[in-house]
C-alpha cells in the first residue's frame, strides 16, 4: 500500500519530472510512474493477491447447496460496487484502479469454473492480445496515423469500454492476466509451503532474464515493423503492454507474495503480524483515504505542489503513518473498515 501511495503522490505532484525528464537522478528514474522499475509493480501484486482471494472466496462454503452459484453472484455484485465506486473516484483521482478491479471481478465470475489449464491459456491469450494492440498502435504511429480514438474521454459507454479493456492505466488487456494467475495459485494454496522456494527461484530468474533481454534487444528506434515487434516483446515499461512487461511484473508479484507469506507464516503469533493483518481488512478504505488526503492537503491547502520526489515521499510517509494509526484504532474497535463494510453489504 505504501508503494502505491508513494508512486501515486509522485505522479500527481510532479508530472513534469516524469513526462519531460531532464537529468533525472537515480531515485527519480526508479520512481518514474512511466518507466521506473517500481512503477505498477505494487499494483500488479495487489491484483495477483486479489486473484488468490477470488479463488478462496469462491471455494468457501462449497459444501453448501447452491454455494458455487451464490458465491459467483456475490462476486459479481462486489465487482459492480467497485466499478461504481471507481467511477466516482475517477472524478477527483483520474487513473484510479478501483473501477478496473470491478471489471476484473465481474469477468472472474465468467471464468470461475474453467479448468486450470484453460485459465493458463487465457493468460497467454490476454497477454498476446494486449501486445498485438500495442504493436498495432506503435506501427500506426510509425506510419504517421493517429490512434487517439483508442484513448478517449470517459464520455460515453463505448469510450468507457475502450478505456477499460485496452487503454488507460490498468486495462483488462493485459492486467486481467495477474488476476488469473492469482486465481490459479489460490486453487493450490494448500501446497503453498512446498511451492514457495520454486516461486522465488523462478521469479528471480525471470526478472533477471527480462531486464537482460531488454538491455540486449531494445530497438533504438521504430524504423521498420521488426522494431515494433521487438518493442512489444521485450519492453518492461508498463504502458507498452508488452509480453516481457507482463511476465516480469507477474514474477515480481510471485516473489513478493512468496517471501511475505513465508515471513507471516513463520511469525503468525507476532503482534506485528496481527497488527498488519488488521490493517489488511482496511485496505480499500485506506485507498479511498489516500485520495481524499491528497486532495485536502494539496488541492485545497496547496501544500507541496511541484515539490519534487522528496516532498511526494514525505507526504506519503505522513499519510501512511496517520493511516496506520487510524486503521489500527478502527480495527480494534470495529474490525473491518467502513468502505469494506459497505462493499460486503452490497456484495454479501
Amino acid at each position: 500500500m505504501f508503494g502505491v501511495v508513494a508512486l501515486n503522490y509522485h505522479g500527481y505532484l510532479n508530472p513534469r519530472q516524469w513526462t519531460q525528464p531532464i537529468d533525472q537522478s537515480i531515485w527519480e528514474e526508479i520512481f518514474s510512474p512511466l518507466t521506473g522499475i517500481l512503477t505498477t509493480r505494487f499494483a500488479a501484486t495487489f491484483v495477483f493477491v486479489a486473484g488468490i482471494g477470488v479463488s478462496l472466496f469462491l471455494a468457501s462454503g462449497s459444501n453448501e447447496p447452491h454455494a458455487p452459484t451464490s458465491r459467483r453472484l456475490a462476486l459479481f455484485r462486489r465487482g459492480a460496487f467497485l466499478f461504481g465506486l471507481g467511477l466516482l473516484l475517477e472524478w477527483i483521482w483520474p487513473g484510479t484502479i478501483i473501477f478496473f478491479y470491478g471489471v476484473y471481478f465481474m469477468l472472474a465470475t465468467l471464468v470461475a469454473t474453467w479448468r486450470t489449464r484453460t485459465l493458463i491459456w487465457s493468460m497467454a491469450i490476454v497477454t498476446a492480445l494486449s501486445a498485438s494492440v500495442a504493436g498495432w498502435r506503435f506501427d500506426q504511429g510509425r506510419l504517421g496515423e493517429s490512434t487517439s480514438w483508442l484513448s478517449p474521454e470517459l464520455d460515453s459507454p463505448r469510450n468507457l469500454l475502450i478505456r477499460v479493456f485496452v487503454d488507460y492505466t490498468h486495462p483488462v488487456l493485459p492486467w486481467f492476466t495477474f488476476l488469473l494467475a492469482g486465481m490459479i495459485l489460490g486453487r493450490h494454496i494448500d501446497r503453498l509451503s512446498a511451492m514457495r522456494g520454486r516461486l522465488v527461484f523462478v521469479g528471480l530468474i525471470v526478472l533477471a532474464g527480462a531486464h537482460l533481454a531488454r538491455e540486449a534487444l531494445w530497438p533504438d528506434s521504430l524504423i521498420d515493423r521488426s522494431d515494433v515487434v521487438m518493442r512489444v516483446l521485450v519492453s518492461t515499461d508498463p504502458y507498452d503492454r508488452s509480453v516481457l512487461y507482463v511476465i516480469s511484473a507477474l514474477a515480481t508479484a510471485m516473489v513478493a507474495f512468496a517471501v511475505i507469506s513465508s515471513l507471516v507464516d513463520s511469525r503468525s503469533e507476532s503482534p506485528v503480524v496481527e497488527f498488519f493483518g488488521g490493517i489488511g481488512r482496511f485496505s480499500l478504505t485506506l485507498y479511498v483515504l489516500h485520495v481524499l488526503f491528497f486532495n485536502l492537503v494539496v488541492d485545497w491547502f496547496g501544500v507541496g505542489r511541484e515539490g519534487g520526489l522528496a516532498v511526494a515521499l514525505g507526504l506519503a510517509v505522513i499519510f501512511y503513518a496517520l493511516a496506520l494509526a487510524i486503521a489500527g484504532w478502527w480495527s480494534r474497535l470495529f474490525g473491518t473498515g467502513p468502505v469494506e463494510r459497505v462493499y460486503r453489504l452490497v456484495g454479501g
